[in-house]
């Protein structure tokens, strides 16, 4: 696990991150964004169920500046 860089190529590989994700069906939607830190982060949203554990933040917006976040 590494943080996107703060630098063009991080922010394009968090891009790639969430269309892949999205693809995949992981996302419901997500968005690369800048932290009020300046740290390039993705926002997303999880697929939900009936049966998704709630403490697992499915379909509520989580943000994460890890390049392996699930």
């Amino acid at each position: 696990m590494a943080d996107f860089d703060d630098t063009a190529a991080g922010r394009s590989l968090a891009e790639a991150l969430v269309r892949t994700r999205m693809a995949a069906k992981a996302w419901v939607v997500g968005h690369v964004a800048i932290s009020k830190d300046g740290h390039t982060i993705v926002r997303f949203q999880r697929m939900r169920s009936s049966t998704s554990a709630t403490t697992l933040g499915y379909g509520a917006w989580t943000e994460s500046r890890a390049d392996d976040t699930a």
